[in-house]
């Protein structure tokens, strides 16, 4: 579903989609306020934010960093410490983690 709505009523919106744990999705031209909306839910539910902007990123920064488990004979992907892994504690002064992408 796509709506539009005004910058000042996004950050409303993207916490009552939060909440119902749909991945919302903020689309919009350069110099509108995205970012900003997206470090204010940050602030007001206490989490920390990771922002990585795709199009500066390299595909190990998604995917990991190329390893070989000569045990196993195979080879895998060492995660970067970019994102939380599951089961992770949020740091300190954190409820926990707001990915933007």
């Amino acid at each position: 579903m796509t709506l539009q709505v005004k910058p000042s009523q996004a950050a409303d919106m993207v916490a009552t989609y939060i909440r119902a744990q749909v991945v919302p999705m903020i689309h919009g031209s350069p110099g509108i306020g995205k970012s900003q909306i997206v470090q204010q839910i940050a602030d007001n539910y206490g989490l920390q934010l990771i922002d990585l902007r795709l199009s500066q990123c390299d595909p190990t920064d998604l995917a990991g960093f190329p390893q070989i488990d000569t045990a196993r004979q195979k080879a895998g992907y060492l995660p970067m410490d970019t994102f939380p892994l599951e089961g992770e504690q949020p740091p300190a002064g954190f409820n926990g983690w707001l990915l933007f992408f």
